[in-house]
């Protein structure tokens, strides 16, 4: 299986990187197929301005965005790596989201309402969380993102999320609370992998 990890997080010394690398050694050790995308190490320019957007209206696709377009048409399955950061997305991942699920790729919108064009994709969430997971499941903001995420854009083009890891409180936690979240990371992925479509 070709799994498509879309890795943001700008600094390379952070949690993220070690989920990365652990997400990365266990998809290796069962012998799927990566590629993996850096957002930050790829300098992705994530402004979707007027001249490319009315180039998409008319159904235009700027060079530097269908190599992405042509690596998610190339995988089974798309992981996704990044932090939550004000109950959302780094800007640098919804500029990502924004030029390359363009319509024509992603969706297409008709007379009779949206089509999604990526219903042979699923999706892996896994993000880390400033504040304790608890704390945001009381105030409801861990609802919230889970509804933004898959209703609002993966299932909107139609690709299904089958796993949606969250791990809480991450810059107050210790070395040893960070080896379990790793541990927990691995596991999580080395179930899903034995999961087929």
């Amino acid at each position: 299986m070709n799994y498509l990890i879309i890795y943001c997080h700008p600094n390379d010394k952070s949690f993220n990187r070690a989920v990365l690398q652990q997400v990365t050694e266990e998809l290796y050790s069962t012998g799927e197929v990566i590629d993996i995308c850096n957002l930050y190490l790829c300098g992705f320019d994530p402004v979707l301005n007027r001249t490319e957007l009315q180039q998409m209206q008319t159904g235009g696709t700027p060079p530097d965005i269908s190599g992405h377009q042509q690596r998610i048409a190339d995988a089974d399955r798309l992981v996704f790596i990044f932090p939550i950061w004000w109950v959302s997305m780094p800007a640098l991942l919804k500029g990502y989201i924004d030029r390359v699920f363009a319509p024509g790729f992603a969706y297409r919108s008709t007379s009779e309402g949206v089509v999604p064009l990526l219903t042979d994709k699923q999706a892996i969430l896994i993000n880390t969380l400033g504040s304790r997971y608890n704390e945001y499941k009381r105030s409801g903001m861990l609802d919230m993102i889970q509804k933004q995420f898959a209703a609002g854009i993966f299932n909107f083009c139609g690709i299904e999320i089958i796993g949606h890891l969250i791990l809480g409180n991450v810059p107050r936690s210790t070395a040893e609370q960070r080896t379990e979240m790793l541990q927990q990371v691995k596991q999580y992925i080395h179930t899903i992998t034995l999961t087929r479509s």
